[in-house]
């Protein structure tokens, strides 16, 4: 019983159960032995079996889902993400339950060409600051965010002048890699999000969304090893059949919040129309809300646009006419600058919405999913106009579970894979660098709980 409750155990994280559900059952049948045992009787002289088949299944009847060649695993079309955890057993006196285990999980979220400092920073420091303008859709979830202030990106090249070519390459890999044809990096290590996939046992290792994103080089953030950029899915009603075609969930209310999700992402859309990116986002936040919740995956990245952003945000108002990525290019006007301000603001809404969403969400054990969830905002590029890749904008947003301190602003004055390896070991990585090796990262306690 120790050994099964004990998170160290290296049977444990060499056979991690799936799901909350699947643990329970196991602990119910490990307790019933314990009780039959205290009280003088044989496991073997009941009617239940200890030994019953309680390992990890998919719902098609297979001991593993084997990996496809795009490096997610192959669910099968009868895979619901639900486990099989046996009949019921017939335990006789009510015992005390175990404690249900939920998995952690996290998204990064990564806007383009960034903002200045002074329009996105607080006011004060550590638990006493105002948000800013920019950030004020986030007070609702004051507890739960940390902002961080003083992050450089690692990896620079001078020679590129501009953070665009070096920048999300190096975002979640800390290695931008060599230099390719002069002009661009492809990565140089695998990144984060499908380093923290490999330990998990979902059936989906990450997952990459879109907004109106392409396949254009310098603007992918996750990559497979070096050189191998990941395709990630701009079309919300593609993204959620690859996570759920043939899924059928067994709870009458995991059923009706699919069947809702299903209807956000399958209405007719043009992908393509600049006046739908705020329609788009918001379906690609609903197909996260799914995935987070039915658990196809624990791991997810949604990147906004590409590092020459062509969207003009007509949505926000009459004074938004020009494309995103030459105002951002011009924010030594203050104009521009409070345009591109307004701009983050709307992301932020979005962003903010998202979490109060997995926040109305039980996760089972009497916290919400966004207590076992964390949100990481952040750009390559800190001032727009300078290609600056010091002081980008970082802020999370998460709950106790996750181990992450919050309601804080922080002011790190570090290298960004300070933060890429503090987040590895809150979700459980047992590492003591990430990217770069010669840059030495280490850990930001003050993000600690």
């Amino acid at each position: 019983l120790a050994w099964v409750h004990s998170s160290k155990s290296p049977g444990w994280r060499a056979h991690r159960l799936k799901a909350s559900r699947e643990y329970d059952a196991v602990m119910n049948r490990v307790t019933v032995v314990c009780f039959l045992l205290a009280c003088g009787s044989s496991p073997g002289d009941t009617e239940v079996d200890a030994g019953a088949d309680v390992g990890v299944r998919d719902a098609g009847g297979r001991e593993d889902a084997g990996r496809n060649d795009t490096g997610a695993r192959d669910t099968g079309a009868g895979d619901t993400g639900a486990r099989d955890t046996g009949a019921p057993l017939d335990a006789g006196p009510a015992l005390d339950t175990a404690p249900v285990v939920v998995p952690n999980r996290i998204v990064f979220i990564h806007i383009p060409h960034g903002i200045a400092e002074e329009s996105w920073v607080p006011r004060g420091t550590g638990r006493d600051f105002e948000l800013s303008e920019v950030l004020a859709p986030l007070e609702p979830l004051r507890d739960k965010l940390t902002i961080v202030a003083g992050l450089d990106v690692a990896a620079q090249d001078p020679r590129l002048g501009g953070t665009h070519f070096w920048g999300p390459p190096s975002l979640l890999t800390g290695n931008p890699g060599p230099l390719v044809d002069s002009s661009r990096y492809e990565g140089g290590a695998r990144s984060l999000d499908l380093v923290l996939g490999d330990a998990t046992s979902t059936p989906i290792r990450a997952l990459q969304l879109g907004v109106q994103t392409s396949d254009r080089p310098n603007s992918e953030i996750s990559y497979l090893g070096p050189g191998e950029p990941v395709r990630r899915e701009p079309d919300p009603e593609r993204a959620f059949d690859a996570l759920f075609a043939g899924v059928e969930p067994a709870g009458i209310e995991e059923r009706e919040f699919l069947a809702r999700i299903e209807d956000v992402v399958s209405a007719p859309i043009d992908l393509d129309r600049n006046e739908s990116f705020p329609e788009i986002t918001r379906r690609q936040f609903a197909v996260l809300l799914g995935a987070l919740y039915l658990q196809p995956t624990h791991v997810a990245t949604l990147r906004f646009s590409d590092a020459t952003s062509r969207n003009v945000f007509r949505w926000i108002g009459e004074e938004h006419t020009e494309v995103w990525g030459l105002l951002a290019h011009r924010t030594n006007d203050p104009m521009n600058a409070r345009l591109l301000a307004e701009m983050w603001r709307w992301f932020v809404e979005e962003i903010a919405r998202f979490a109060q969403e997995l926040d109305g969400i039980d996760a089972g054990d009497g916290a919400s999913l966004l207590d076992h969830t964390i949100i990481v905002c952040l750009s390559e590029t800190g001032v727009p106009h300078q290609h600056s890749s010091e002081d980008i904008p970082v802020f999370l947003i998460g709950g106790e579970a996750t181990g992450l301190a919050t309601g804080q602003f922080l002011r790190a004055e570090r290298l960004h894979t300070d933060l890429l390896l503090t987040l590895g070991q809150l979700m459980g990585l047992e590492i003591t660098t990430f990217g770069d090796p010669s840059l030495e990262a280490s850990t930001i306690f003050e993000l600690l709980r």
